[in-house]
């Protein structure tokens, strides 16, 4: 590369941060301005309090932690998300793979179809349960880990509370303003010690965790997962109906994808090819592999 290249490249480069600089800049003044005015009418409020009977504050408070609360409730049940997608990507294809095995190794609609319920109810079974137990064991190990924590609180609170100004201080704030607050906080057992725990632990006294919720969420979700390749064996019969299952299948991972970018801010259309891309594999290879060669398989296996 020529020397004027580099150059114009590393004065393309200066430009970039400069202007990823100027950007956080303006960014940063924009928020301390609205910081400001809401301070500036929060201030007012609370003049025209003093000077009247109208609870102004108290309304903004109680609405305030509505707000936290529904924002709280609308946390816990994004994060389920994990079990329904688990439940739906399961459901399809572990049942398209079954269906399409087992018919192209039979060509019997009847035996396709109670093989697939088997294994519907099989799943739907084991899905659940294991949501449930693992959803339990991952609360009690963060209660665990908080019990740990509130017990080293209680044996050497001068500790916790020099860690807790060292951590505001690396969150920006300064010696004076970290001592301050803690000190505010101080007054509240109860506040001090919810503070404690999140910026030691990254964890919330107030974690909404209800195991049997996870465990209904990938359960129903695995149920309807695996109705979409069944359903048209109990429709239609022909060895069309393999390719018209694998493309429900796919038809419904597609539209899972779709609908999960949706709620994670990702390309809608290849969110959904992702996800089709992996049924389809996984189903026209259980086909192929089993429906095609379960002749020389099988015995194989009889035989030991």
């Amino acid at each position: 590369m020529s020397d004027s290249q580099s150059g114009d490249t590393k004065q393309s480069s200066d430009n970039v941060d400069e202007g990823s600089l100027s950007q956080g800049k303006e960014t940063t003044k924009n928020m301390s301005a609205s910081l400001a005015r809401s301070l500036g009418n929060l201030r007012k409020l609370l003049e025209e309090r003093t000077s009247s009977s109208d609870n102004f504050i108290e309304t903004r408070i109680l609405q305030a932690r509505r707000d936290l609360s529904e924002s709280k409730t609308r946390v816990a049940n994004l994060t389920r998300i994990r079990e329904l997608i688990f439940g739906l990507q399961d459901g399809l294809i572990s049942t398209v793979v079954l269906v399409s095995s087992v018919y192209g190794a039979t060509a019997d609609n009847g035996l396709t179809i109670i093989a697939g319920l088997a294994g519907a109810l099989g799943g739907t079974v084991s899905m659940s349960a294991g949501s449930l137990l693992s959803s339990r064991a991952e609360k009690e190990v963060l209660q665990s880990q908080i019990n740990i924590e509130l017990t080293k609180f209680m044996d050497d609170p001068n500790k916790k509370i020099d860690q807790l100004i060292s951590t505001l201080m690396t969150d920006g704030l300064t010696e004076e303003e970290a001592i301050a607050i803690t000190e505010t906080m101080a007054k509240n057992e109860d506040v001090l010690l919810r503070t404690v725990i999140e910026k030691e632990l990254g964890l919330s006294l107030d974690t909404i965790n209800v195991p049997w919720k996870d465990a209904l969420v990938m359960g129903v979700s695995f149920v309807i997962g695996a109705t979409v390749p069944i359903f048209p064996y109990l429709i239609m019969e022909g060895p069309n109906v393999v390719a018209i299952s694998i493309a429900a299948t796919g038809l419904g991972l597609f539209a899972m994808g779709v609908g999960k970018a949706k709620l994670t801010e990702r390309n809608p259309i290849m969110s959904g090819i992702d996800m089709l891309s992996i049924g389809i594999l996984a189903a026209t290879a259980g086909y192929f592999f089993l429906g095609t060669f379960h002749d020389r398989i099988l015995p194989i296996i009889m035989s030991g």
